[in-house]
């Protein structure tokens, strides 16, 4: 994020040191482009669009992208960015992200800047769409291959999904995108009571068959997307911003029923506070206290959620409220596994959801069964459709609108310098890493037992490092036995990892099942011998 002023400072200096083949001005090091493709209206709106056909063509140099199929599938996510604090000044991107392979990042295919939502969604879609169209019928050339493209879904949160395909808010009575049941308004909520209404479809939708849900004419309809199927339920927003949020703030600030008590909200702070010394870098942020909870973030809420919930949990909430949290916990964990999303489990975590959803309403009342409760009794559908929950999550988005945050200098103008960051940022840089083997780190001298010898500090592999201290010196092997690392080091020269075991293990207490099936389990006894 070094300025312009300072990157031409640093190349005026290196230029008085003999580097006379730099240029005088960061702009041209950069490329950055001297015409703006900005459209800016009368009522002080603007909006660009880059094209999803150029994006794409950038993606794809970028990661030197080989492929046997010819066939590219694009998510895209549209969502409203705040970029002022001492106003209402807000960007509004359409992202694209090419599925399939980790080294896609996401991109800006079109975006809009003004002090609301858009206020013309033909001005803000149609570009993309009227693109689209002519993409299906052309294809996409890309070293002398012809590609189809194709929208494998359109993921937003609840507001904006409401906003693009002209159907009416959450808050509505007809709000629910997923089923046709009206809600019932009590006590300033809009709650969905009923778990067996008729399901939206495709066809439905097409065929205005529930008028009341409709309040317009969506461009997307032009490109033939499933404007049903291919809106699925981002469950970033719905469970961990939606669900898990509204279950913390019921039990450290709702009704005295289902409140805990002052000594029981700081004994779970405490042991937050305790459990982020044992966090392994792989996770983005440390566990924080509950005294800080509105600013948790939403890889927080999925921590304390998939990870932390059952554990600290325990001795603290009661157990028929701790045994519906945990249902919460091994349904989504079952929903989010990369490989065990077979329709046998995908039964089993409706049925905890619905049971779940149920006992909701037992324990914190009727008036809790909001759009995000209700919803969690349609999250299977998209699973069975679209694969795991993390494999159409709003998360990578949401990290790319950071990174537009930060492209952003000054107040004037944003969309001129979004424009400007974006083409300065598309060189032809090969993004993906292949580890051909572990990369040890961080070499120091010490006796090894076993006969090994040069011992480290690290291991890292392509997705996870490990260390010889905590707290990333714990590990999960595939034969379910779980170690400490004492030592990283080589054997015969093959590097090998030496540690201790745990010896009992054991499932956590009121769970639905064997937690131990789902990976969570207490470990004791730790063995005295070594082991490579």
């Amino acid at each position: 994020n070094i300025t312009h002023a300072a990157l031409t400072d640093l190349l005026n200096k290196l230029r008085t040191c003999g580097h006379n083949d730099l240029p005088n001005d960061a702009r041209t090091l950069l490329n950055t482009p001297r015409n703006s493709i900005v459209q800016v209206s009368a009522n002080n709106e603007s909006f660009f669009h880059i094209g999803l056909k150029t994006a794409i063509i950038k993606q794809l140099a970028r990661t030197k992208f080989v492929s046997e199929n010819d066939v590219i599938m694009i998510d895209l996510n549209i969502d409203g960015l705040p970029i002022s604090k001492s106003s209402k000044s807000q960007i509004w991107p359409i992202l694209g992200k090419i599925y399939g392979d980790k080294a896609f990042t996401p991109f800006v295919i079109s975006a809009y800047h003004g002090y609301s939502k858009p206020s013309s969604l033909q001005n803000f879609l149609t570009p993309f769409c009227q693109e689209f169209n002519i993409l299906q019928n052309t294809g996409l050339i890309f070293d002398e291959k012809r590609y189809t493209i194709k929208i494998r879904s359109v993921i937003c949160d609840s507001p904006a999904r409401a906003f693009v395909t002209c159907t009416k808010a959450h808050n509505g009575f007809f709000g629910c995108g997923k089923c046709m049941q009206e809600g019932t308004y009590s006590n300033h909520h809009m709650l969905f009571l009923e778990s067996t209404a008729p399901l939206r479809t495709d066809l439905n939708f097409n065929n205005r068959v529930q008028e009341d849900h409709h309040t317009g004419v969506s461009p997307f309809e032009s490109i033939k997307l499933g404007m049903i199927s291919q809106f699925p339920l981002d469950y970033m927003h719905l469970v961990c911003l939606g669900v898990v949020k509204k279950l913390l703030q019921l039990w450290t600030n709702g009704y005295l029923t289902s409140r805990l008590n002052g000594r029981k909200i700081a004994d779970l702070s405490e042991k937050l506070i305790a459990m982020s010394k044992w966090t392994p870098k792989e996770f983005a942020r440390k566990s924080r206290s509950l005294e800080e909870l509105s600013r948790w973030k939403a890889t927080e809420f999925r921590q304390f959620l998939l990870y932390l919930g059952p554990v600290v949990l325990l001795n603290i909430l009661s157990e028929v409220n701790l045994r519906h949290f945990n249902a919460l916990n091994c349904a989504i964990r079952i929903l989010c596994h990369p490989t065990d999303i077979d329709c046998r489990n995908n039964k089993y975590s409706r049925d905890l959801l619905i049971q779940f959803v149920k006992v909701f309403q037992q324990l914190y009342g009727e008036d809790a069964i909001i759009y995000n409760v209700h919803n969690l009794l349609h999250l299977n559908e998209d699973v069975l459709m679209f694969g795991p929950l993390d494999n159409y999550s709003a998360f990578p988005f949401e990290n790319y609108m950071q990174s537009i945050k930060k492209m952003l200098r000054k107040a004037e103008k944003p969309l001129q310098q979004l424009y400007k960051r974006i083409s300065e940022n598309c060189y032809e840089v090969d993004y993906s890493i292949t580890y051909n083997a572990p990369i040890l780190k961080h070499k120091y001298s010490k006796d090894l037992p076993m006969n090994c010898t040069n011992a480290y500090r690290m291991i890292e592999f392509s997705d996870f490092t490990l260390t010889d201290k905590k707290p990333n010196n714990c590990c999960y092997l595939k034969d379910k036995i779980i170690v400490v690392i004492e030592h990283i080091c080589y054997n015969e020269e093959r590097a090998v990892i030496v540690g201790k075991k745990f010896l009992t293990k054991s499932s956590l207490p009121f769970y639905p099942c064997e937690s131990q099936h789902m990976d969570i389990c207490r470990m004791e006894n730790l063995s005295s011998d070594f082991q490579m």
